[in-house]
């Protein structure tokens, strides 16, 4: 199990979903008229409740892919469901930065660097490896059994 190189692009995507709880992907500037204080509050994956669901669906849905090493087609669909919830995910994380006066930030901002928002395209090309992956031992052993 842990000697296929898919398993560790699903390792990999998952802890990099995990991540998304820890690193911001935006930041909200809540000052008001009235105050003359900047306050800015970053966002990250525990921010937004929808966030917390697909981000922890990401990395239950890669942890089981590990584990159905035995049943493939089985791994690739749900690496399938892996990528479209990280499409999923990083489109939300798009939404949510950009409404009610939000800032979306692509790089660095006010010297602090923004990289939670790149974070499911790493996990939906991670995944994506594995399902590569997965492919080519399905393509394998359908070729040992032809030369039987």
């Amino acid at each position: 199990m842990i000697q296929r190189k898919q398993t560790l692009w699903f390792l990999a995507s998952s802890i990099i979903a995990a991540l998304a709880f820890v690193l911001p992907f935006g930041f909200k500037n809540t000052t008001s008229l009235n105050s003359y204080q900047i306050k800015i509050r970053d966002f990250d994956a525990k921010t937004e409740t929808l966030l917390i669901l697909l981000f922890g669906a990401i990395v239950l849905v890669n942890l089981g892919a590990i584990f159905l090493y035995k049943k493939r087609n089985w791994q690739i669909s749900t690496a399938i469901l892996g990528i479209v919830l990280g499409v999923v995910a990083f489109a939300y994380e798009i939404y949510f930065s950009t409404k009610e006066g939000n800032t979306i930030t692509f790089g660095i901002a006010n010297s602090v660097l923004y990289i939670g928002l790149l974070l499911p395209l790493l996990t939906i090309a991670l995944t994506f490896l594995a399902m590569r992956g997965v492919q080519q031992d399905i393509k394998l052993l359908k070729e040992t059994d032809r030369l039987r």
